[in-house]
C-alpha cells in the first residue's frame, strides 16, 4: 500500500494535466509542472539559485494538488494562488518552504492512515466472509479420538483443533489453514455414521500465496484414510445379537474351531460378549472374554462395517478398546452365520475385506434356550412387582420367563423357567423352586430361586450364583439361603392394609454403647429417616399404630402434636418377627420395611432398599448402624446374582433400629365418642324426619 501511496506522490514531480468542472459552470485546468520543466525554463535566470527553484516547485506542487483535493471534497472554488515570480532568499521564503513541506508530510500520513485502515477492515470483513462460507455440520461437533494424537480433538463451528481454520469448503472439500505454520491443506471428510468421520488430506501443506481450490486434486487416490471416533457417545445396537458359536484365527495363526468360541446374547441389544476359547492344537490361541459396545455401522461397497469398543483386561486406554470391523453375511448357509475381519488398533486402515485384518471370525447362529416350565399363577397374575425403593421392576407378563428394567426401561436382567423343583423344607406360605436360564448384562448361565408368596400383594425371591452347568445350579455352593439373598417385590397398586402392630408406644434408641453422642447420632437418623423437617426430642416421640384407622401408622411428637403419617401396605410373621410394609401417603410406590421382633420388642425402620432385613441381620449388624459416619453394606454374594453391586439399588444402609415401650392399647378420647355418637343420632334422627315427611306427602 505504501508503494502505491508513492507512486501517486512521485506523479506530482511529472508534467500533469488535471480537467475538473466547478460549480461555476466553467472546466478548469490546472498544470503541474515537473521539477526537470521548471529547472530548464528558469535556468537562464542567473539569479535564482537552485534551492530557490526547489522552494519555488514544491510551493507550487501542493498548493495546486491542496486545491484540487479542498475542491473535489469540499465542493469548493479553489484559492488563487498564483505563482511567485520572483523568490528570495528571505525569511518569508524560509518559512513558507518548511510549511509546505510539514503539509505535505501530515497530508501523506493521513492518507497511508486512511489507506491501512481501509485494508485492515476488509481483511476482517474477508475473514468474516471466509467463515461464514466454511462450517463444519454442527452435529459434528464436538470431542473426537484419532489414532495416534495425543488428547482428543476438537471440531467447532470452523476449526479442527489439531488442523486448524477452515477458510473455505465446497461439499466434502475443505481448505484448512494452519495459522503457525501460515499454509493450507485440503481435507477430503466422509461422515460414515454420526459417531464416526473418515477422512484425506493433500500430502503437502501450500503456501497462502498458492491458496485454491485446485490442491484438492493433489490428494492421491492411495493416500493414507485416517479415522475420527466420537468420544463420550451413547452405543447403538449391534448389527447382530447372539448367541453364536464362532471359530477365530489370529495372523498366520491356524484356525481354532474346537473347542468352539461363543457369543452370547446380552440384556440389551448394544453389547455382545465374545467368549474366547484355547485349542490344544494352535498355538497362539487362549481362552479369554471381550465384551464388544457397538458405536457405529455402516455400508460401504458389498460390505458392512462396525466401530466399537473392546473392553477385556489388558485394555486400559481408548487406542487399547477402539476397533474397526468389516462384516459380510454368507447367504449360502441355511443358518445364520457371518465372516468378520477385525483391526489390528484403533483405526479401520487395512481394512477391505472379511478375510482382512488382524483378526478373522466365522459366526454360526446357535439355538437359544427354551422355556419348559411355568412361574405360579400368585406371581404371573400380578404381572409388573417393583422393589420397595421402587427402581426396578420385575416383569412377569409371560408366564415362562420375566425381565427386570429399571424406570427407564432399561432391561438389567433376563430369565427364563428352565425346570420346576420340588421343595424338600415347607413355610408358611406358598414357596416354589425353580432352575432359571438367566441373563445379567452379558453374563449368562443357570441359577437357583426360590420363590416365596408371603401375601397376595408382597413376593419374595432368592437367587443363587450363575453356573454353566445345570445341575449344578441348586448345589449349596451355589445356593446360599442367607437372609441378604432376598428380594422384596410388591404390587404397583395404591391399596392400604389394616396394620399388623397395634397400639401406641414411646420409643427408645438402643443404647449398645455408654457414650450418649452415639445414642443422639442414632436418634438424629431416626428423625431424618422420618424427615429432616420433623424435629422432636426423644422422649415426646411416639408411636401409634391401627388406632384411629387400622392402616394408619403415626410418629407423633408430643410436645406440638405433629403427625407423620404412613399407610400399612400389607405384611407378614416369619418366626418370631413380624415384618410390614408401610407407604407415605404422597410417595405411595416407595415403601418402607419394619421388622417387628415380639420376644425382645425390637423394630428396625428400613428405607431406600431392596429388601426387609432379617432378625438375625438386626443384632449382627447392628454396631455398624449407630454410626451414621459409617456406610452398612449386607454381605456380599459371590458370583454374579441379581442384584450385584453393579446393580444393586442400596448405595449405603438406610435404616435405624429402636426399641417400642408398650404404653398399652388403642383408645380412643372421650369427646371423640361423644361427637360421634351425636353425629350417629342426628345422622337417625334426619332419616326419620325425611321418612316421616315423604310417608305424609304420599298420604296426600
Amino acid at each position: 500500500m505504501k508503494s502505491s501511496l508513492s507512486m501517486k506522490i512521485m506523479s506530482l514531480y511529472k508534467d500533469n494535466v488535471y480537467n475538473y468542472h466547478r460549480d461555476d459552470g466553467h472546466d478548469h485546468r490546472i498544470i503541474i509542472p515537473s521539477l526537470s520543466s521548471s529547472l530548464d525554463n528558469n535556468h537562464k535566470n542567473s539569479s535564482i539559485t537552485t534551492d530557490e527553484m526547489n522552494c519555488r516547485h514544491q510551493s507550487t506542487i501542493w498548493s495546486q494538488y491542496l486545491t484540487l483535493l479542498i475542491d473535489s471534497f469540499m465542493n469548493r472554488h479553489p484559492l488563487s494562488y498564483k505563482r511567485t515570480k520572483h523568490c528570495h532568499r528571505s525569511m518569508l521564503v524560509d518559512n513558507f518552504c518548511r510549511q509546505s513541506l510539514h503539509l505535505s508530510i501530515i497530508f501523506a500520513t493521513i492518507i497511508i492512515c486512511l489507506l491501512s485502515t481501509f485494508v485492515r477492515v476488509s481483511y476482517i470483513a474477508d475473514a468474516a466472509r471466509t467463515s461464514e462460507e466454511c462450517r463444519f455440520p454442527e452435529h459434528w461437533w464436538g470431542s473426537w479420538f484419532q489414532k495416534g494424537v495425543s488428547g482428543t480433538i476438537t471440531i467447532t463451528m470452523n476449526n479442527i483443533s489439531h488442523k486448524g481454520f477452515c477458510r473455505k469448503n465446497h461439499g466434502d472439500k475443505y481448505i484448512i489453514e494452519n495459522k503457525t505454520d501460515r499454509c493450507v491443506r485440503c481435507l477430503v471428510i466422509s461422515e460414515r455414521h454420526a459417531n464416526i468421520l473418515q477422512y484425506k488430506e493433500t500430502s503437502y501443506c501450500y503456501p497462502l500465496s498458492e491458496y485454491s481450490n485446485e490442491i484438492c486434486f493433489e490428494i492421491n487416490g492411495d493416500a493414507p484414510l485416517y479415522s475420527l471416533f466420537r468420544v463420550n457417545t451413547s452405543p447403538i445396537k449391534c448389527p447382530f445379537s447372539g448367541p453364536f458359536t464362532f471359530s477365530y484365527s489370529k495372523g498366520i495363526m491356524n484356525e481354532c474351531r474346537d473347542p468352539p468360541s461363543t457369543i452370547d446374547e446380552c440384556t440389551d441389544d448394544r453389547h455382545l460378549l465374545f467368549k474366547f476359547r484355547a485349542c490344544i492344537d494352535v498355538k497362539g490361541s487362549e481362552s479369554k472374554v471381550e465384551e464388544l459396545e457397538c458405536l457405529a455401522d455402516w455400508k460401504e461397497g458389498s460390505y458392512r462395517y462396525l466401530v466399537g469398543k473392546l473392553y477385556h483386561q489388558l485394555a486400559t486406554t481408548d487406542e487399547d478398546r477402539f476397533r474397526c470391523f468389516v462384516f459380510e453375511r454368507n447367504n449360502s448357509d441355511y443358518v445364520e452365520s457371518y465372516n468378520i475381519g477385525q483391526s489390528g488398533d484403533a483405526s479401520c486402515e487395512g481394512l477391505f475385506s472379511p478375510r482382512d485384518g488382524s483378526r478373522t471370525f466365522k459366526l454360526r447362529k446357535s439355538n437359544s434356550i427354551q422355556s419348559s416350565c411355568e412361574f405360579p399363577p400368585w406371581i404371573t397374575e400380578v404381572k409388573l412387582w417393583t422393589t420397595l425403593d421402587n427402581r426396578h421392576v420385575h416383569d412377569f407378563t409371560a408366564l415362562n420367563q420375566f425381565t427386570v428394567v429399571d424406570m427407564k426401561q432399561t432391561v438389567f436382567q433376563l430369565a427364563k423357567c428352565i425346570r420346576a423343583d420340588d421343595v424338600s423344607f415347607q413355610y408358611r406360605f406358598n414357596t416354589s423352586r425353580f432352575i432359571i436360564h438367566t441373563t445379567v448384562q452379558c453374563s449368562s448361565g443357570y441359577a437357583c430361586m426360590n420363590a416365596y408368596q408371603r401375601e397376595d400383594r408382597i413376593t419374595e425371591l432368592q437367587i443363587g450364583n450363575i453356573v454353566s452347568d445345570i445341575n449344578e445350579a441348586c448345589s449349596p455352593n451355589n445356593f446360599n439361603l442367607r437372609p441378604t439373598n432376598f428380594i422384596t417385590l410388591t404390587t404397583m397398586d395404591q391399596e392400604t392394609r389394616p396394620c399388623e402392630l397395634s397400639g401406641i408406644f414411646s420409643i427408645r434408641t438402643r443404647m449398645p454403647y455408654s457414650y450418649n453422642q452415639k445414642v443422639m447420632a442414632n436418634y438424629s437418623r431416626l428423625v431424618s429417616l422420618l424427615d429432616s423437617r420433623f424435629m422432636c426430642q426423644e422422649k415426646a416421640l411416639k408411636l401409634r399404630s391401627n388406632c384411629e384407622e387400622p392402616e394408619l401408622f403415626q410418629f407423633i411428637c408430643t410436645t406440638d402434636n405433629r403427625v407423620k403419617n404412613f399407610y400399612c401396605r400389607g405384611g407378614w410373621k416369619e418366626n418370631n418377627t413380624q415384618y410390614f410394609l408401610v407407604s407415605l401417603i404422597d410417595k405411595f410406590n416407595y415403601e418402607y420395611c419394619i421388622s417387628y421382633n415380639i420376644d425382645n420388642q425390637e423394630i428396625r425402620l428400613i428405607r431406600n432398599s431392596h429388601f426387609c432385613y432379617r432378625n438375625d441381620q438386626i443384632f449382627q449388624n447392628y454396631d455398624n448402624t449407630q454410626n451414621p459416619s459409617r456406610s452398612f453394606r449386607p454381605s456380599v454374594v459371590i458370583g454374579d446374582q441379581y442384584p450385584t453391586n453393579k446393580y444393586a439399588s442400596t448405595k449405603y444402609d438406610d435404616s435405624i433400629s429402636f426399641t417400642l415401650i408398650n404404653e398399652g392399647s388403642c383408645q380412643r378420647s372421650s369427646s371423640v365418642s361423644i361427637i360421634k355418637h351425636s353425629c350417629q343420632k342426628q345422622f337417625i334422627l334426619s332419616w326419620l324426619f325425611i321418612t316421616i315427611v315423604v310417608s305424609f306427602r304420599l298420604k296426600l
